[in-house]
C-alpha cells in the first residue's frame, strides 16, 4: 500500500481489501450452493424446454459469476494476496462446474 501514509490507514484499507475478497467468495459459494440444490430440477419457466430452459438457467448463474470475476480482475489498485487468489480459485472453480454442466445439458438436449 504505497498511497498509505499512516499505518492506521494501512490497516483499514488492508482489511477492507480482504473484505472484498471475502465477499467475493461468498458471492461464488451462494452460486455454487443454489446450483447444487437446484441443478436436477432448475427453475425454468413453463414455457421453455427442460434441457434448454436449464441450460438458460445456467448461462444466467456463469454470467453473473463471469462479471464479477472480471470486476476483481479489472481492480488493478487491488493488491493480491492470499485472500486473492482464494478468491480466484473459489470462482474459476464454480465457473468450471458450470462449464460442465452446461456441456452436459447442450448434450442431452440433442441426444433427446
Amino acid at each position: 500500500m504505497g498511497l498509505a501514509k499512516r499505518e492506521s490507514t494501512r490497516l483499514i484499507v488492508e482489511r477492507k481489501v480482504a473484505d472484498v475478497y471475502q465477499l467475493a467468495k461468498r458471492s461464488a459459494m451462494q452460486i455454487k450452493k443454489d446450483f447444487d440444490q437446484n441443478s436436477k430440477e432448475p427453475p425454468i419457466m413453463g414455457y421453455q424446454p427442460k434441457w434448454g430452459g436449464a441450460g438458460l438457467w445456467a448461462i444466467g448463474l456463469r454470467s453473473r459469476l463471469d462479471g464479477e470475476l472480471r470486476a476483481l480482475k479489472d481492480a488493478d489498485l487491488l493488491p493480491h494476496s492470499k485472500d486473492a487468489i482464494d478468491a480466484f480459485e473459489q470462482q474459476e472453480m464454480v465457473l468450471e462446474v458450470l462449464s460442465v454442466y452446461l456441456k452436459e445439458s447442450i448434450r442431452s438436449g440433442i441426444t433427446m
